[in-house]
């Protein structure tokens, strides 16, 4: 069964449209076509059989129309050799393969490969069974962790340099040093808090960086890192409020030292 991220593949419009060879096929054969790359796609190395009978049947052109068109699709793939599985283990065969479909089924595998290590790195961190040996299952919550400052500007020996990009890019380079998953919307979210720290004084990597030293503290304290902790600004050190009671009981205390002595 094809993977979650086999369920969506990118269409580059302008690129087909303007491919000659694309262009040149009636178009029954592009409907055929399409069939094939959507089908390579949802492999595990995105090929598909070196067979007429079983191109015909998957380019949902029937055989008829397969003897017709099937040449002129065929010019858009090359035959590539393959594992696939039988009853006996492991055999080669040679399959057909798109050069550009591959080339981004690689890079569609690759995005969602590091997104998943990301997320089972986060779900370990937040998981009670987590923690090392010897270490307390639950996080400190001792007011010392909560009021901690942490400096804006961070050494030179940063892992970023000062021209590494846009806000975007951080924010993307700090989900990834944070260990979390977040949407293009989440990125987005993080981005903007990069440019308005940056604009209250020095740069964006001392921006970025001073966020992910502020998220690892909020992590290890068992705070969960998500929009609303960037909207929030959770990532300022977080002053503790007097309640209303201790508030009281110092406006009497100093008004007690403050009172004249007969």
């Amino acid at each position: 069964m094809p993977a979650k991220w086999q369920q969506w593949m990118p269409f580059k419009i302008d690129a087909f449209r303007g491919s000659p060879t694309v262009q040149a096929m009636h178009p029954c054969a592009r409907i055929g076509y399409l069939y094939l790359l959507a089908c390579a796609w949802q492999t595990e190395d995105c090929t598909i059989p070196n067979d007429p009978f079983e191109l015909a049947e998957i380019s949902g052109l029937g055989d008829e129309l397969w003897q017709i068109h099937g040449p002129r699709i065929l010019r858009k793939f090359e035959t590539v050799t393959a594992r696939s599985p039988s009853g006996n283990g492991t055999v080669t065969a040679e399959r057909l393969q798109n050069a550009v479909c591959f080339q981004e089924w690689k890079e569609a595998k690759r995005v969602f490969d590091a997104r998943q290590k990301a997320a089972d790195r986060t779900n370990a961190a937040r998981s009670p069974h987590g923690h090392r040996h010897g270490e307390p299952s639950g996080p400190s919550r001792s007011a010392d962790t909560r009021t901690t400052v942490v400096p804006v500007y961070v050494e030179e020996g940063s892992s970023l340099n000062n021209d590494s990009g846009s806000e975007l890019i951080l924010a993307t380079w700090l989900f990834e040093e944070l260990g979390i998953v977040g949407g293009f919307s989440e990125h987005r979210v993080a981005a903007e808090a990069i440019r308005l720290l940056a604009k209250e004084g020095g740069t964006t990597k001392n921006a970025a960086d001073y966020i992910l030293a502020a998220g690892k503290q909020a992590i290890a304290a068992g705070e969960v890192i998500d929009r609303f902790w960037f909207t929030g600004q959770k990532y300022r050190p977080q002053i503790p409020r007097k309640t209303p009671r201790q508030a009281e009981r110092e406006a009497r205390r100093k008004a007690v030292l403050e009172a004249p002595i007969d």
